[in-house]
């Protein structure tokens, strides 16, 4: 199949980079007109719930650092590994945070 010039010049500049780009914009500003937004996953983590992430550990834990509830869930036996996801378990964390504080008396 032969193609003349006008037509090799009009597939090029269809899918050319700029064009891309330039088609990409125009369908973002036409969602965003239409309120069609992405907007970033926010996690709200309950306080009945079983296990968690980093960060829902380090809302159950009252702000604390990273490192210190990966010690803390380290500690307590509490990693669950689903897939390539470390978890927590907020029961085993509990049971540990109850045993040490016994243990210390600083009840």
């Amino acid at each position: 199949m032969f193609y003349n010039f006008a037509e090799v010049c009009l597939f090029f500049a269809f899918f050319s980079e700029r064009s891309i780009h330039r088609r990409l914009v125009e369908s973002w500003h036409f969602n965003l007109e239409r309120g069609h937004v992405m907007r970033k996953t926010n996690n709200h983590y309950s306080n009945n719930a079983l296990i968690v992430d980093v960060k829902g550990l380090q809302e159950l834990l009252s702000g604390l650092g990273k490192q210190s509830c990966i010690a803390i869930g380290e500690k307590s036996g509490a990693i669950v590994r689903i897939g390539r996801r470390k978890l927590y378990n907020v029961r085993r964390i509990e049971e540990y945070l109850d045993s040490i504080t016994e243990k210390e008396g600083n009840i």
